[in-house]
């Protein structure tokens, strides 16, 4: 149970060793490090004491606070260049001397990195004819059932719509199904919707590492370690993991988006009314089948 010798308590301590937690202090099961306790084990009484738990971080400006004090660290580390906050605006017609409603500061941007942006614009100098795969794919872009998920293509256009719209395409239709031509097979909808399922198939990787390293410092025998140091190190990996959810949020409205577009497209075909369509376009995406579950009702429209 104890990896070393000196972790074992004493005799004398043992009877005053206690597992779990008391009725005043349940457990916390939250996965955050900022809100979760940190085990402190009983050695030698020359050993420097434990680390003090991280105060919970209340959402809105406490975790504002947090975030940009973090950032501020990493910027100056990264040798990075970061604009100052914009101060609000004032009108000559806002009171000097009686209290009254003041204009809240903007938000403040997160700094720009550079190497990003390198990696991000490398397909921007010919976008029509970039390659939608890389030479060598990775564990990085693919990620296991990434087609059965929807990650890989469009969900494809129902036979039953493509049989209404297009009909001398859809004869002889075998197993496999196809949009009807080969302009539709690769639609810039199409290529931009792997693009970005790609990039979250890249974010499952990213997130297995930063919850392995935030149960990594869980553990991490706390002895010897600058105190100051460690805990920015546990406020990084939360809100590292924080920025990966916001990543995966908007990946995920993107190809959102992207279905919607081909829905449009594809919808452009019918003489259904501009009013009426909406339902279609809002329909839930489903990797089996571009319009889901109103396929029907669109045939029968």
């Amino acid at each position: 149970m104890f990896s070393r010798p000196d972790q074992r308590p004493s005799a004398d301590a043992s009877d005053l060793v206690l597992f779990g937690a008391s009725d005043e202090e349940p457990l916390d099961d939250s996965m955050s490090l900022a809100a979760s306790e940190t085990e402190g084990w009983v050695g030698e009484s020359d050993d420097p004491a434990p680390l003090p738990p991280l105060e919970p971080i209340e959402h809105g400006q406490g975790m504002d606070a947090e975030l940009f004090r973090i950032l501020s660290k990493a910027v100056e580390e990264l040798d990075l260049e970061w604009a100052p906050p914009e101060e609000p605006s004032r009108s000559l017609l806002d009171e000097r001397f009686l209290p009254g409603h003041r204009q809240a500061p903007r938000q403040r941007s997160a700094p720009f990195f550079p190497e990003v942006h390198q990696e991000l614009t490398k397909s921007w100098r010919a976008p029509y004819s970039a390659r939608l795969h890389t030479t060598h794919r990775s564990a990085l872009t693919a990620v296991d059932g990434a087609e059965q998920k929807g990650y890989e293509h469009l969900p494809p256009l129902d036979e039953a719509v493509a049989a209404h719209l297009c009909p001398p395409a859809a004869v002889g239709w075998k197993a496999k199904r196809a949009l009807p031509s080969k302009p539709c097979r690769t639609t810039l909808a199409g290529r931009a919707y792997t693009s970005a399922g790609q990039a979250a198939s890249a974010l499952h990787t990213m997130a297995i590492f930063q919850v392995f390293q935030a149960k990594l410092l869980c553990s991490l025998d706390e002895s010897g370690v600058e105190e100051p140091a460690f805990r920015d190190l546990r406020s990084a990996t939360d809100l590292a993991l924080r920025a990966t959810k916001a990543t995966a949020q908007a990946i995920g409205r993107s190809m959102a988006s992207l279905v919607v577009l081909e829905r449009h497209l594809w919808l452009n075909l019918t003489e259904i009314k501009d009013l009426d369509k909406t339902a279609f376009l809002d329909a839930p995406v489903s990797p089996s089948g571009l319009f889901g579950p109103l396929v029907q009702q669109l045939v029968y429209e």
